[in-house]
């Protein structure tokens, strides 16, 4: 018995989208559009009794909104000849955030706020160029403005370690990157590094112990990534890659939410009635200057291994088992302790 809290996000979501594609002499031309509309809504309510959600006394904060993204792209594949491609594409973003409200108690004061609506509308162009002196063999380089709106978990919602801030606005990125595609008999070797100038970046501040997301007016992101893919034979395959990234603000400090190293690799092992596999993955703390590793509010870094198998025992049907964080290893992530080793069943069918 006793009184508790709930915390409830119901949430909606419509997407509708439509893509065509025409082959006109050395032209390809692809062309579209998309539209997507959500809405939710923030609940946090008192309860007479814990363990019954029904029994709601007082809603302490009631908060949310609706948004609508939509856009229409063209994009053309200009083929010069066996050795030579070049892409040009449009695409016209439309953003619109509204029906934003806040009522609630906020710091022993009652509120009853309605947010003011935003409509925000970008078109970004992208070009690139490949050359490819053999069958084997991609060089290609490109440069792309990209828009992207935050989603209705970072402007309304509060799940105990995240503050959501309704005042957000959408990210701008110009990127411009270059890289190598090459394939041996059994091997597939790519690289690139990239660099990209970001307006209004949507990134996360500690706000005592929580965090909170917010826009960097500028920032800068440079790094490159590399992949290995092996196939030994019909059945067994294997793969690596890591990433490097080097954030920072316009003060030219470090944006600590973005981690610097990333690694995964794998081997998988498939047959027609069964496959396997197991996973390592690690990626590098986002500590910042006076955090104290391995304990609360810390993010640490992460290394876990992970494994599974799964078996197709009848026409449509498959039971599955799946090993996470196979060695039991501990870190934080903010808030919350990493989950340790974890194990899986699962039974699906199809038809």
């Amino acid at each position: 018995e006793g009184p508790g809290s709930r915390n409830h996000y119901p949430n909606k979501s419509y997407k509708a989208d439509f893509q065509k594609t025409w082959d006109i002499g050395k032209n390809t031309l692809v062309s579209g559009f998309d539209i997507q509309r959500d809405s939710m809504t923030y609940n946090q309510s008192k309860l007479a009794h814990w363990h019954n959600w029904g029994s709601i006394t007082k809603d302490v904060v009631t908060q949310g909104g609706k948004n609508l993204i939509s856009s229409v792209f063209v994009q053309d594949k200009y083929k010069f000849n066996d050795n030579w491609n070049a892409y040009a594409g449009l695409r016209l973003d439309h953003y619109k955030k509204y029906g934003g409200f806040f009522r609630g108690t906020k710091d022993g004061q009652y509120l009853d706020i309605t947010r003011d609506t935003k409509t925000y509308n970008e078109l970004s162009p992208k070009f690139s160029l490949e050359y490819l002196p053999n069958s084997s063999t991609t060089y290609y380089i490109s440069y792309g403005h990209s828009f992207n709106a935050p989603t209705l978990y970072k402007l309304y919602r509060f799940d105990g370690r995240y503050i959501g801030n309704p005042s957000l606005k959408p990210e701008e990125t110009d990127t411009i990157e270059a890289g190598i595609k090459k394939s041996f008999k059994k091997t597939q070797i790519n690289f690139d590094v990239y660099h990209a100038k970001t307006k209004d970046l949507i990134t996360t501040e500690r706000a005592g112990k929580y965090s909170t997301f917010i826009n960097k007016e500028k920032a800068k992101r440079t790094g490159f990534e590399m992949e290995v893919r092996q196939k030994f034979n019909d059945s067994l395959s294997a793969y690596a890659n890591y990433a490097y990234e080097r954030a920072t603000d316009d003060e030219g400090e470090r944006i600590y939410s973005i981690p610097r190293h990333i690694f995964h690799a794998g081997l998988n092992y498939q047959k027609p009635l069964w496959d396997a596999y197991v996973e390592a993955q690690y990626v590098s703390d986002r500590n910042e200057k006076g955090d104290i590793p391995h304990h609360l509010y810390s993010y640490d870094a992460i290394y876990t291994i992970n494994l599974g198998a799964n078996y197709k025992f009848a026409k449509g049907a498959t039971i599955g088992l799946a090993i996470d964080n196979l060695l039991d290893k501990d870190y934080w992530s903010w808030y919350y302790y990493g989950a340790g080793r974890t194990y899986t069943v699962k039974l699906s069918y199809e038809f």
